[in-house]
């Protein structure tokens, strides 16, 4: 899966998901949470109304992205899943991974921090 852009020496990465009706969001895995599964950071929006009509539909929702890093996205972005988990490489591109995958990078990340 491309990514939107990679800056800052593919330090960054951006991804942009569109309004279809309902607000898309991007946020940052940061481990375990007893009741919602996943602890989670949500990140802030810059918003490109360029090609939305009167109505908000077609506005990108652009949120920056830091390599290493695991994300739970919902909104749409090409032919995903309405909710689907990202993992942005070091060269600033996106790898698809299942919330399997999720648990799993937590538990290794988790294992390596002790």
């Amino acid at each position: 899966m491309p990514s939107s852009g990679n800056f800052y020496n593919a330090m960054l990465s951006t991804i942009g998901l569109k309004y279809m009706g309902s607000n898309p969001c991007v946020s940052e895995i940061t481990g375990f949470h007893k009741k919602y599964h996943f602890s989670r950071d949500f990140l802030k929006a810059r918003l490109d109304y360029t090609h939305a009509n009167a109505n908000g539909i077609g506005t990108v929702f652009w949120f920056i992205l830091h390599s290493g890093g695991v994300y739970e996205c919902q909104g749409v972005f090409y032919d995903l899943p309405e909710k689907f988990y990202i993992k942005v490489l070091e060269s600033g591109d996106f790898e698809r991974i299942t919330k399997g995958e999720v648990d799993q990078w937590i538990t290794k990340q988790n294992a390596c921090s002790e």
